[in-house]
């Protein structure tokens, strides 16, 4: 299940493989085909996202 993110060229390809025939990853395959990205990675995310440490599990905290 990908897409490549925003217009590449004339046409524009995702693939939905076995296992991606689901409303919510359709629907996230093509969002990133017109653009749209994880606003995790926004490069002004940390100006919206506050992020409450005291509410992390202990252990949890590290990727």
């Amino acid at each position: 299940c990908w897409s490549y993110l925003g217009q590449t060229g004339r046409k524009q390809e995702l693939s939905l493989g076995r296992g991606c025939w689901y409303k919510g990853v359709v629907i996230h395959a093509i969002a990133h085909a017109l653009g749209f990205f994880h606003e995790h990675n926004r490069p002004d995310r940390d100006r919206y996202v506050k992020i409450i440490f005291p509410n992390i599990e202990p252990g949890k905290s590290e990727l």
